[in-house]
């Protein structure tokens, strides 16, 4: 059985997910899978801060308390110049060692930042090992002012394989990066959990009902990541100042204080508050439309759920801010930027001529990644071994 090694990280929820879905996948066509979580079991004894976890660090201040500007940039800024680049030649070495212990047939990167330093690792191993990128945002972010490296995700050579979800993405790569189109692949998406491509099991009125809501009225749901925002708090609020009879799930991932408050909470609407589940395609199923965060897993589980979506375009982490345009251009959603704007688009999404074109778009959307990596990775593998690598 081949052996390839999935490395991920533990920031935020997206990463992690990515990687158990493609285990999953790849396991089942005949591969031995092992998610490796990069910085923990590999630098931990470099990504800290304070004496907490860097990781642990991002997940509790930029996410849940959304420290998403300056504490952000200077968490990345600091990550990449004064962390990986100041010890890029340690942590190739240190890399090379660990392909050496592993043996793998194939490595596949699901994380941004460290790629160039891995494809500089590889340069030490005989016999060479291919290696794959495969990028869970939309497509490669950059921002001169604030420093961000052009290279967070993609590697200029011509050894490494990229995969990508989007053209804009599969544009920048060759644009930027790389001119040979046989080491570049595009799927329909980025790789989501294959039960948001089934058919929804059950009735929708009998789904709402047992939940407690009324199947005769538009359902929103919230879903704002694994670790939801505070301030969701401030728009369930806010939300009591709608005229119409809209209901709404809240998802609060691992924000356990989140969703106490939100249960505690006196609303004029129906609504129903879920913690961290692997449920999340099914609650989507009982929902009109989709509230939260322009990250790029939220974006296509609600495409893929064919919900239009309310992207919330206040403090929005910088490498996901290009994402609303994406949405807006695609016609698959509207932009809000405070409580009271979300307000209007939701009685706006009570028209049928504003929602049935949303509707048509978003259903017009067809992402099949998670079906189309296995073959995508058994072409890279016959690539390699024809040059010879």
């Amino acid at each position: 059985m081949k052996k390839v090694l999935i490395l991920s990280n533990n920031s935020g929820g997206g990463h992690q997910k990515t990687a158990r879905i493609l285990a999953q996948t790849l396991s089942r066509h005949g591969w031995q899978p092992d998610i490796i979580s990069t910085f923990r079991e590999l630098f931990p004894d470099y990504f800290q801060l304070f004496g907490i976890e860097g990781e642990v660090f991002y997940n509790k201040l930029v996410l849940t308390k959304e420290m998403t500007h300056f504490i952000y940039r200077l968490f990345f800024i600091s990550a990449h110049y004064f962390i990986i680049q100041r010890h890029r030649h340690v942590f190739a070495q240190r890399f090379a060692t660990f392909w050496r212990q592993e043996q793998p047939d194939l490595i596949i990167s699901v994380i941004p930042l460290l790629n160039q330093v891995i494809a500089n690792s590889l340069t030490r191993i005989k016999p060479a090992i291919p290696f794959v990128i495969i990028q869970t945002d939309l497509f490669e972010f950059h921002e001169t002012f604030w420093l961000t490296p052009t290279g967070t995700w993609f590697v200029a050579d011509d050894k490494t394989y990229t995969v990508v979800g989007t053209e804009e993405a599969y544009q920048q790569v060759l644009s930027l990066f790389v001119s040979d189109k046989s080491r570049v692949f595009k799927m329909s998406g980025n790789i989501i959990d294959p039960h948001f491509l089934e058919e929804p099991e059950g009735e929708l009125c009998t789904g709402r009902k047992a939940l407690g809501l009324d199947p005769e009225k538009p359902v929103g749901l919230f879903l704002y990541g694994g670790f939801a925002p505070n301030r969701v708090l401030k728009v369930a609020k806010a939300l009591n100042r709608l005229d119409n009879q809209v209901q709404f799930i809240f998802i609060c991932g691992k924000n356990q204080p989140l969703k106490d408050r939100l249960e505690a909470l006196e609303t004029r609407y129906n609504k129903v508050v879920v913690g961290y589940t692997s449920q999340v395609p099914y609650y989507m199923h009982l929902a009109d439309f989709l509230i939260g965060k322009p990250g790029p897993g939220t974006i296509m589980e609600g495409l893929a759920a064919n919900l239009p979506l309310l992207m919330d375009g206040s403090s929005v982490i910088i490498h996901e801010s290009r994402n609303i345009e994406w949405v807006k251009r695609h016609g698959f959603g509207l932009l809000f930027n405070h409580p009271a704007q979300l307000l209007t688009r939701i009685e706006e999404l009570t028209r049928p001529e504003i929602y049935d074109p949303l509707k048509r778009k978003v259903s017009a959307y067809q992402n099949r990644a998670v079906l189309e990596i296995p073959e995508i990775i058994e072409t890279i593998m016959a690539h390699f071994h024809r040059n010879g690598e």
